[in-house]
């Protein structure tokens, strides 16, 4: 993935794509915009996602992606909207995502990530969207 390190945009959604993420994932520093809704990707997400920190907008609602959302999900600090809608996550909300200081929405409906919700969402200033139901 070296080679593409430019790369702004990614869209697999809706795609036969399967597999995981891999963690070179995290070279592809110019990364803003990464959609994967609807795709047959699977396993956990690696924590090399932390690196994209010019990552405006994740989404991969209807993946098969399933674990620990990763604690490094905290250093995407551009973040504006993150979808993990109708996976298998599991385990706690980790409390790093009090760090994505310029997100407005996030949708982890239809996980099931157990636990209490992490009080540092309430430093989200910019939040405008949350949806954690079944």
């Amino acid at each position: 993935m070296g080679k593409i390190s430019k790369l702004k945009f990614m869209n697999l959604g809706n795609e036969n794509v399967t597999g995981g993420l891999p963690s070179q994932l995290g070279s592809l520093n110019s990364m803003e915009y990464m959609f994967l809704d609807g795709s047959k990707l699977s396993g956990e997400l690696p924590s090399e996602l932390g690196k994209l920190g010019d990552m405006k907008s994740f989404g991969a609602a209807g993946a098969s992606f399933r674990g620990q959302l990763p604690s490094e999900i905290g250093n995407m600090k551009e973040l504006l909207s993150l979808n993990l809608e109708n996976n298998g996550f599991t385990g706690t909300i980790p409390s790093e995502i009090g760090l994505l200081e310029s997100v407005t929405i996030i949708n982890f409906a239809e996980n099931s990530f157990t636990g209490s919700i992490p009080s540092e969402l309430g430093m989200l200033k910019k939040l405008e969207s949350i949806n954690l139901g079944k």
